[in-house]
């Protein structure tokens, strides 16, 4: 970060994850500073002293370090556990986001880096003349060039886009739904992950326990549930999560996602999405997945034709393999596949994987990858002890500090 070492930015909080809702906020617009004044710093140049260095690389400097410091905001949003700041969180993600929209909304930073672009030469460096390139195009994409009442309707659409996106995984994230089963009902979990499930007493007095429609609770039943029936209504509540809340939610962003698009001159969202990426085109992606799957049709066959097998066998042994529906009973349905793709691990090869894991503890596993890591990418990782609970949303997370650790760079920390 070269040419941030003059720029004055904001003075930043320490990393931590102990921020109330209200410091959250500083730390947000703290960050989205460093991106506005970097980009008005750029726009003020004069059309003579401007460069790659000053322009094009300056807001590329101020971007790479808005994003390192980003996790302090948008991180609580996933692993808080107070409601509070994880809706707090979301706001600041969303405040981010408009920041950076607005960054490549901005017709003097666009003119300004374009101006270098067309007063210079081709960058030699082909890295250079593609982030120029890609650059320049994010700026257009963002709208820079509609005339100002269609750009204004883009914008709003955008924004529009946003906050749907955000509300619809809001409403995944924070989903705690529950599922309640009788212990005869999870028949062929294990009794430690029957143990580690919310319990309570139901209406008949019976108890059950609750398997959370989230990982790791809601894989495991669907791998071990011997049950047929259980695991359809598992598989089922997953798919309808949510569905109350996001349907609408989907509907009005499918339409705004394309009314945008076709401002754009592009056929639909997916056009739009695709034309700066690689594959350049939905026709190239299409012809792309077509490929694969004639290659992988033949083994897909052959694999659900083995599972098919596993699960006719156990038909003729097990009620509770049955669903009570004939045609569910003869093929392989969403809710089977885990289930026997488990059963095929451990008849074929002998491989139970909870069984399994009693040969890897945790402690020992960590300290395995993370060596692992420090010799293939020079890196050096040290446990952060318990005094430094401010970067740790539980007690139970174990906290590490990274330091760049080649022989001709000195141990700086990298985070």
């Amino acid at each position: 970060m070269n040419n941030l070492k003059a720029a004055k930015f904001p003075t930043l909080q320490k990393f931590s994850l102990a921020l109330s809702a209200a410091e959250l906020h500083v730390q947000t617009e703290c960050i989205s500073s460093v991106l506005t004044n970097a980009a008005s710093d750029i726009a003020k140049l004069s059309k003579t002293s401007r460069s790659l260095q000053n322009t094009l690389f300056r807001l590329q400097d101020a971007e790479g370090l808005a994003a390192s410091l980003q996790a302090q905001a948008i991180l609580p949003s996933l692993v808080h556990s107070d409601a509070s700041v994880r809706a707090a969180s979301n706001a600041c993600k969303k405040q981010l986001k408009d920041v950076w929209d607005d960054l490549y909304n901005r017709k003097d930073l666009y003119n300004a880096i374009k101006s270098v672009a067309t007063a210079s030469p081709t960058p030699a460096d082909p890295t250079v003349a593609r982030l120029l390139n890609r650059s320049l195009r994010l700026f257009e994409r963002n709208g820079v060039g509609l005339p100002d009442e269609l750009r204004k309707k883009y914008q709003d659409l955008r924004r529009r886009i946003v906050e749907l996106e955000y509300a619809f995984q809001r409403n995944i994230n924070e989903d705690a739904s529950i599922v309640w089963a009788t212990p005869a009902e999870l028949v062929g979990c294990s009794d430690s992950f029957l143990g580690g499930l919310t319990k309570k007493v139901g209406d008949d007095g019976v108890e059950v326990l609750g398997v959370a429609l989230k990982a790791p609770q809601i894989t495991t039943a669907l791998q071990r549930c011997q049950n047929a029936q259980t695991r359809k209504r598992l598989a089922t509540e997953l798919q309808a999560k949510c569905r109350t809340a996001n349907m609408p939610i989907m509907a009005e962003l499918v339409n705004a996602r394309h009314e945008a698009a076709r401002i754009m001159q592009f056929d639909s969202h997916a056009d739009f999405m695709v034309e700066n990426n690689m594959a350049g085109s939905v026709d190239t992606v299409i012809k792309f997945l077509n490929r694969i799957l004639d290659k992988m049709k033949p083994v897909l066959e052959s694999d659900m034709k083995v599972l098919k097998e596993l699960k006719q066998k156990e038909l003729e042994i097990s009620e509770i393999s049955r669903t009570g529906d004939p045609k569910e009973d003869k093929v392989i349905n969403l809710w089977d596949v885990s289930y026997y793709e488990d059963v095929l691990r451990m008849e074929k090869y002998a491989i139970d994987e909870e069984a399994v894991k009693e040969f890897f503890p945790i402690d020992t596993l960590t300290k395995n990858i993370l060596e692992t890591y420090q010799k293939l990418f020079h890196l050096t990782f040290q446990p952060i002890d318990d005094d430094h609970n401010e970067i740790k949303w539980s007690a139970e997370v174990k906290a590490f500090a990274v330091y760049d650790n080649r022989k001709d760079r000195p141990k700086d920390l990298l985070g």
